[in-house]
């Protein structure tokens, strides 16, 4: 008999708390409250998003195409030169090349050959200087350094050709009256009365205005436009419309540009 009311005293309580926790389980979540905060003075309000509005096209500048230049030639800057020191002095530069090939000439002793003032035409004569003289270099390239001022014809040779300076040191040049046999270009006879051409000379080249006379031979009256050189000197003469050229005029303290064209062979 207590064993039965014990069973049913424990079956009641296990009722008793299932019913508990049914009522429990069915109650619904409280709702938090939302309690508003105040703005202070150091909030910074939050602009509502800009509805985004189409900028008016802008136009962009385009870049012209670039212009392709030409490479500069190179230019061959002037030879650096010492300052004249002499009062009445000056310098001549130039560059020696043949008129018909355009090609340097190279390792030519340049001489000076002073004319005399106020001289003029075919019949004139000029001096051998002894000082200065120049080579011109692998380009053809000379210098000739404190010239005194003058007027002055250029004559030039090989140096192994040309002669010491104190052989034909203040010799007089003039074109020349000489004559040839009609079958070479060597001088025979000694017609001069200068002594540039004492011993004779050999044509290079160019025109001259000949007669021919006895046994073959041929009077050269003088070069019209040519190259001649003197047997005696080794130098050589260029002549250009029957006078001596090129001529070049120093003035004191200038520097005078020598373009030279050899009226020749090469």
């Amino acid at each position: 008999m207590k064993r039965k009311r014990l069973l049913w005293q424990v079956m009641s309580l296990v009722l008793v708390l299932m019913f508990i926790l049914a009522c429990g389980l069915s109650r619904p979540a409280p709702t938090p409250t939302l309690t508003p905060v105040p703005l202070t003075s150091t909030s910074t309000p939050v602009p509502p998003p800009s509805t985004p509005t189409s900028a008016p096209p802008t136009a962009t500048a385009i870049s012209p195409p670039a212009v392709l230049e030409s490479p500069t030639p190179q230019v061959t800057s002037a030879p650096t030169l010492p300052p004249i020191q002499g009062e009445d002095n000056g310098h001549i530069i130039g560059q020696i090349r043949g008129a018909y090939t355009g090609n340097p000439q190279v390792d030519l002793q340049v001489i000076l050959c002073l004319l005399p003032p106020g001289a003029e035409g075919p019949e004139y004569v000029c001096t051998l200087q002894a000082e200065p003289t120049a080579r011109s270099d692998a380009d053809g390239a000379f210098q000739l350094l404190e010239v005194p001022a003058g007027t002055y014809v250029l004559v030039y040779g090989p140096p192994e050709q040309v002669t010491s300076v104190g052989e034909w040191e203040g010799v007089q040049v003039t074109r020349g009256e000489l004559c040839t046999d009609s079958s070479s270009t060597e001088y025979v006879c000694e017609s001069s009365e200068y002594e540039f051409w004492a011993e004779g000379g050999t044509y290079i080249a160019g025109t001259t205005t000949l007669e021919v006379g006895e046994e073959g031979v041929v009077e050269w009256w003088g070069l019209k436009e040519g190259i001649a050189r003197s047997n005696r000197f080794g130098i050589l003469i260029m002549i250009e419309d029957r006078v001596l050229a090129p001529i070049v005029e120093v003035e004191p303290g200038e520097i005078t540009q020598v373009e030279w064209q050899l009226r020749g062979p090469w």
